[in-house]
């Protein structure tokens, strides 16, 4: 289903949009960010990053995205929601660069047709390049939002709510998206984490595929 594989395109990259609007130059995020944080490594089905101190475990059988297919997806995302827009695309090449995509895993490969693709990003974003002031993870949401309401697609939000994730204190907002007759739902989960701002988000399109990704976000461990 080329429709399928769009949606998902679209709301990848829609969650990538957060603080998309740092003026620096690219070259110079480029640089920043390398400075400071690794990618983390997978051993097994467990991802782990010794910079947020965490680790988080998918299930043995679904698939985990090499850096060569994160860019490939990114890349379908951009285009599908700039639409020729150089304003929003310029936003979303500054968004690739200073955004980190840590971790992409999908209950099915990528070449998927028979139906939908439930998933799960873990991403950091450093506040340093950010150009406003971001303290807590319900900040870091709110404009999120208003970057999402922006780029005028037609998200349903929830409330900001907090939770608990592995023992750490996370605000987690609500998406809803109706695209080609398809019902989508977004969680995203924002915390701050010496500097940056650690972001899960979590996207499902049924009851069964919410409580497996649910399972997931339980297996989430923070170092004290």
């Amino acid at each position: 289903m080329k429709t399928i594989k769009k949606i998902l395109a679209v709301i990848i990259v829609a969650s990538l949009f957060i603080m998309a609007g740092c003026q620096k130059s690219l070259e110079k995020t480029k640089e920043e960010v390398k400075k400071v944080i690794s990618m983390g490594q997978m051993e097994g089905n467990t991802y782990s990053n010794e910079y947020f101190g965490m680790k988080i475990t998918v299930p043995e059988e679904w698939t985990i995205a090499t850096e060569e297919e994160k860019e490939m997806i990114m890349n379908a995302g951009s285009q599908a929601v700039s639409e020729g827009n150089e304003k929003l695309e310029k936003q979303l090449d500054l968004a690739k660069v200073k955004t980190l995509n840590l971790l992409f895993a999908f209950k099915h490969p990528l070449t998927y047709t028979d139906g939908t693709n439930a998933n799960i990003l873990c991403v950091g974003e450093n506040l340093g390049l950010a150009g406003i002031t971001i303290k807590t993870g319900e900040d870091y949401l709110k404009e999120s939002k208003k970057l999402l309401e922006e780029a005028q697609l037609p998200y349903t939000f929830g409330e900001f709510v907090s939770e608990t994730v592995g023992g750490k204190e996370f605000n987690t907002m609500e998406a809803s998206l109706e695209m080609n007759g398809m019902s989508v739902t977004q969680k995203y989960y924002a915390t701050i984490i010496e500097g940056y701002a650690l972001v899960f988000t979590i996207t499902y399109f049924n009851d069964e595929e919410l409580q497996e990704l649910n399972s997931i976000m339980a297996t989430i461990e923070f170092a004290e």
